[in-house]
C-alpha cells in the first residue's frame, strides 16, 4: 500500500509530495520504563528545563519527518550520522528499486538508461552548492575526492602545502605520503578552536605562507568539534599569497547553506551520504574550470580526456544505484527546504547546548555561533573511549568519541532529522549519569 506523506509543508515555496511505503514506525521501548529503570526521573526534570530557553520544536510536522527514518525496536538511538547518515524511507525505497532494476538485467545498460536522470540530479547539485564556475564529478566519498586532487597536482620538489591539525587524519596521511614521494614540504598549523577567534586563525595561516606555497587545505566544518571555519577569508588570504585552495566540505553539503561561487575555492570535496542522507559511498568533487588544466588525477583516463572533468570518473565499475538515487535524495531534502532544515539543525544544537550548560561536570567544546548540527562535549574526568560501550549498553545511545593526539578526548553528537527533542533529553540524562558518578 502506498500513501502520501501527510501535511508536511514548511513554507509557501516548499512542497513535499514524496510517496513512501506504508510501514509501522518502530519506536524505542517505552521511554518512561527506560528512564525508571535507570532511576533518572529527577535527572530528566533537571536537564529538561533547558526546553524553556528556546522555542519548543517538538511539533507534529517534525515528528512526521523523524518517522521517515527507520529505527530498530531495540537498536541504539543514532547520534553519529556525522560519520555516516541514514537514508529516509522515500530515498531508501528508491534505492531498493534501483538496485533491483540493476540486478534484473545488464547493469551497465540499465545505468545508461538513467543517464538523463543522473545528469539532471547533477545540475541540481550545482544549484545546491552554487558551483556554476566549475565542474562536478561523483566520487565514493570526501577522502577519495581530496586524494584525486592531491595526487593529481603536478608537484615540484619543495612545493609547500599548508594544512592544520583540525583537518581530517586521513588527509594528514596523504600529505605525508606526498612528502615521501615528491619531496613536498608540509607546513602544519596548530589551531585551538576553543580559544582562537577568527583573527587568530587567519594570523596563524598567514604566517605559514612563502613564495613556495602551492596549495592550502582548508576544512569547511571540522569533523571533531563541528566548528565552521572562516573559509571565505582563509581562501582569499591564500590566494593573495599565490596559493590554490582545496576546501574539505565533508560536513557542509546538506547541513548548512553556502556558495562555492562566493567562497572562491579552486577545489571542493564532500560526502553526500552524511548530512544529505544519500546512499553510503556517494561523494562529490568540484574543480574550478580554470584549474582543470593543471591536474592529472590517478585514474585510467585516455590522454585525450585531459582538461575534462570526466577524467575523474574513469575508475571502473561504480555503485550505479547511488547515482540513480540522487534525484530521490534531493527530492526529499528540497521538499523540506534546505534553509528550513539548517534552521532545524541549529535549533536542536541550541537545545542540546542549553541542556549541557545546566550540568555540572560537563564542558561544551563546540562554539555556540560557528556551528550547526554538531555539538561536542567533554565529561570531566570521564571522557574515555570505553564510555562509548556504556552509552550503548546502559542507555541505548550510539555516539562518537574523538580526540587530538596527546590531548583529552571528548564526545561528538550529530543532531540530524532522525532525532527530536525527546531523543536529546535521553542523551542529556545519560550524560548526567556519567558526569555525577563517583
Amino acid at each position: 500500500m502506498i500513501r502520501p506523506l501527510l501535511d508536511v509543508n514548511f513554507s509557501e515555496k516548499s512542497t513535499f509530495s514524496t510517496i513512501l511505503i506504508d510501514i509501522t514506525f518502530i519506536s524505542m521501548p517505552d521511554r518512561r520504563d527506560f528512564l525508571k529503570k535507570l532511576s533518572l526521573a529527577t535527572t530528566i526534570t533537571t536537564v529538561g528545563s533547558a526546553r524553556g530557553l528556546i522555542k519548543d520544536l517538538s511539533t507534529e510536522k517534525w515528528l512526521q519527518v523523524k518517522k521517515q527514518y527507520l529505527r530498530e525496536a531495540k537498536g541504539p538511538i543514532n547520534f553519529n550520522t556525522g560519520s555516516a547518515g541514514i537514508m529516509p524511507l522515500p530515498v531508501l525505497s528508491a534505492y531498493q528499486r534501483n538496485l533491483e532494476e540493476l540486478h534484473s538485467g545488464a547493469p551497465y545498460e540499465v545505468s545508461d538508461n538513467h543517464a538523463t536522470q543522473v545528469s539532471d540530479a547533477m545540475k541540481r547539485l550545482v544549484e545546491l552548492i552554487k558551483a556554476s564556475e566549475g565542474r562536478l564529478a561523483l566520487m565514493p566519498n570526501t577522502t577519495a575526492a581530496i586524494n584525486a586532487i592531491l595526487y593529481g597536482i603536478f608537484w615540484n620538489e619543495g612545493d609547500e602545502i599548508i594544512y592544520s591539525n583540525v583537518d581530517y587524519p586521513l588527509v594528514h596521511n596523504t600529505i605525508r605520503l606526498l612528502e615521501y614521494k615528491y619531496g613536498i614540504v608540509p607546513k602544519r598549523i596548530e589551531l585551538d578552536l576553543q580559544s582562537d577567534d577568527v583573527s587568530a586563525i587567519l594570523a596563524k595561516y598567514a604566517k605559514a605562507y612563502t613564495a613556495k606555497s602551492r596549495l592550502t587545505l582548508i576544512t569547511h566544518m571540522t569533523h571533531k568539534e563541528g566548528h565552521i571555519m572562516p573559509a571565505q577569508q582563509l581562501i582569499a588570504q591564500a590566494q593573495e599569497h599565490g596559493s590554490e585552495t582545496l576546501l574539505d566540505g565533508a560536513h557542509s553539503a546538506g547541513q548548512f547553506e553556502f556558495s562555492l561561487q562566493e567562497l572562491g575555492c579552486d577545489y571542493y570535496a564532500t560526502s553526500l551520504h552524511k548530512w544529505l542522507s544519500a546512499p553510503l559511498g556517494t561523494g562529490l568533487l568540484y574543480v574550478k574550470e580554470t584549474s582543470l588544466k593543471d591536474l592529472s588525477p590517478p585514474m585510467s583516463y585516455n590522454p585525450d580526456m585531459q582538461d575534462r572533468m570526466s577524467m575523474f570518473t574513469v575508475h571502473g565499475t561504480s555503485a550505479f544505484q547511488n547515482a540513480m538515487t540522487l534525484g530521490a535524495t534531493l527530492d526529499f531534502q528540497q521538499g523540506l527546504g534546505f534553509k528550513v532544515k539548517e534552521n532545524r539543525l541549529r535549533e536542536m544544537k541550541t537545545y542540546f547546548r542549553a541542556g549541557l550548560a545546566e550540568q555540572r561536570g560537563v564542558e561544551i567544546i563546540t562554539d555556540a555561533v560557528a556551528s550547526c548540527g554538531i555539538c561536542s562535549f567533554h565529561i570531566i574526568g570521564k571522557s574515555k573511549r570505553s564510555l562509548i560501550k556504556r552509552f550503548e549498553e546502559e542507555h541505548n545511545i550510539h555516539i562518537k568519541y574523538t580526540s587530538y593526539p596527546g590531548k583529552r578526548g571528548f564526545f561528538r553528537a550529530s543532531l540530524n532529522l532522525n532525532l527530536d527533542e525527546s531523543d536529546i533529553d535521553l542523551l542529556l540524562a545519560s550524560i548526567h549519569c556519567f558526569a555525577q558518578e563517583k
